[in-house]
């Protein structure tokens, strides 16, 4: 995979971390903040792992974890512990990107506790750049990279999924079974009963 990779934009460039954030909300029903935050930075994460970009907002790496601070400011008044209700327009997401958050995130960390989550993603490289030598506890506005979080989920993606292999040598792979010669049933039939 190349270094640098490009990073596209889905159909409606409205949409927002805090949308992005009430469709999780809809989907999941109320949750911590906490857990919010760290569900949307995988929903930006995994997005760009397959070369889009959800909303144009930067995550910053809080010492907390990956945080998209219009969602932060969005649940600011809901004291901590309580769970989060509604912070914007979770229908404005398109239908490529639900589908992906619900399989890419959902499926995959929407079961998770917060202090799960904040393990997590404080063990991953995104984060851990971002946040270079500070202490464990230090405030920080630092821009986790786009292309960095691209980058690592999708080599997590070639690992999990394509059990080590490159999204391009999998499609390869694809496009070559598609253009192998076939076989019909009657062939297959008399090849047995010889």
């Amino acid at each position: 995979m190349a270094e640098d990779l490009e990073v596209g934009h889905m159909q409606d460039s409205a949409v927002t971390a805090s949308d992005v954030g009430q469709f999780l909300l809809d989907e999941l029903g109320p949750m911590r903040k906490t857990k919010l935050l760290k569900l949307v930075f995988y929903a930006q994460a995994w997005s760009l792992a397959f070369g889009r970009s959800l909303f144009e907002e930067d995550i910053q790496a809080w010492a907390f974890g990956p945080v998209a601070p219009s969602v932060f400011h969005r649940c600011s008044a809901v004291p901590p512990g309580e769970a989060v209700l509604d912070i914007g327009r979770g229908g404005a997401l398109t239908p490529e990107a639900q589908h992906l958050i619900r399989t890419s995130v959902i499926n995959r960390y929407g079961q998770l506790a917060s202090e799960e989550l904040v393990a997590l993603t404080h063990g991953e490289a995104p984060w851990l750049s971002a946040r270079g030598n500070l202490p464990p506890d230090a405030r920080s506005d630092s821009v986790i990279s786009k292309q960095q979080m691209a980058r690592f989920y999708r080599q997590q993606y070639e690992s999990d999924v394509l059990g080590g292999i490159t999204l391009e040598e999998a499609e390869a792979g694809h496009q070559s079974l598609l253009n192998e010669p076939t076989v019909s049933v009657e062939e297959l039939l008399r090849g047995l009963s010889d």
